[in-house]
């Protein structure tokens, strides 16, 4: 794997990956979750709800929680502030909310993207981010 440096937006693929050992990504999601450390992991609160749904659904979503936020990750959200420039982000894109989300959350925190999804990981890169995908 290649060095990861500065901070770190995770989008919900690789949190879904670290969470289900079955998961194609999940060797690759605990690599790298596991190489940023505390400090350095951006999480926004709705792609950590969305990386819960299937823990929720099998009754395992405290624990699940758990996992994650003992990894470290700073938790953010989002603010009146953010809500133009995501509907816009959205609508050039043509992204689905959650990864319109991940990419204005990277731009907030001038941050790059830990994805699973290819689709995502090209949009971070036409931004001008930077994607790290398995």
């Amino acid at each position: 794997m290649a060095q990861v440096t500065g901070p770190v937006v995770i989008d919900a693929g690789v949190l879904i990956g670290l969470l289900d050992p079955a998961d194609a990504h999940h060797t690759w999601s605990v690599q790298l979750l596991r190489s940023l450390g505390p400090g350095r992991m951006i999480v926004n609160a709705i792609t950590l709800a969305e990386a819960l749904v299937h823990p929720a659904i099998a009754g395992v979503a405290p624990v699940a929680l758990t996992t994650i936020t003992r990894l470290g990750p700073r938790i953010v959200s989002v603010s009146e502030s953010d809500v133009l420039d995501l509907a816009q982000l959205r609508a050039a894109s043509g992204l689905r909310m959650p990864d319109a989300l991940v990419v204005h959350t990277a731009a907030r925190e001038a941050a790059a993207v830990a994805t699973t999804d290819q689709r995502l990981a090209r949009e971070v890169s036409a931004v001008g981010l930077v994607a790290h995908q398995p």
